[in-house]
């Protein structure tokens, strides 16, 4: 039995689009989606296999399927799509699922946004920065949460570059 048979077709869905919320958030944070950030959130989408959770590489697979570079989320309506896919994942995904992930989705922020910038300076912006803070705040992942294992820098190690 596929994860996917746990969620209605609507919240399969949210899951699947909040990879893209993400991405939008973090990539459009400092006005503009370069192609690297476009190419870092491929790379992602294409090793989905590379991840060490079901419900995410299940998640991933699907939203690859269905990702097209031209789509634009209105981010007026990121607060209430990420609180929604929060409170999919605490209701239907279990502890540890739901916590990982959460956890990839702030990974997959971080890797997008470390895709771009000046070669001598942050490839953050303080935008980007933003976007991320708001997109855990959104998820409900607290720091001590983000200290459990699988780390963030563990995670992000299964998007091969």
């Amino acid at each position: 039995m596929a994860l996917k048979d746990n969620y209605t077709d609507s919240e399969w869905a949210k899951l699947e689009n909040s990879a893209f919320w993400v991405f939008n958030s973090v990539a459009a944070a400092d006005g503009v989606i370069d192609k690297r950030e476009v190419k870092a959130f491929k790379r992602v989408l294409q090793n989905f296999s590379e991840f060490g959770n079901d419900l995410t590489r299940e998640v991933l697979s699907s939203a690859g399927l269905n990702f097209q570079e031209d789509s634009e989320y209105d981010l007026s309506k990121l607060e209430s799509a990420l609180n929604e896919v929060a409170r999919i994942l605490e209701e239907k995904a279990g502890k540890e699922n739901c916590l990982i992930f959460k956890k990839t989705l702030i990974a997959i922020g971080i890797h997008v946004g470390n895709s771009s910038g000046a070669i001598f300076s942050s490839k953050f912006s303080d935008e980007e920065v933003d976007a991320l803070k708001e997109v855990g705040t959104l998820l409900r992942v607290s720091e001590a949460e983000l200290a459990i294992s699988p780390s963030i820098k563990d995670i992000i190690k299964g998007i091969k570059n």
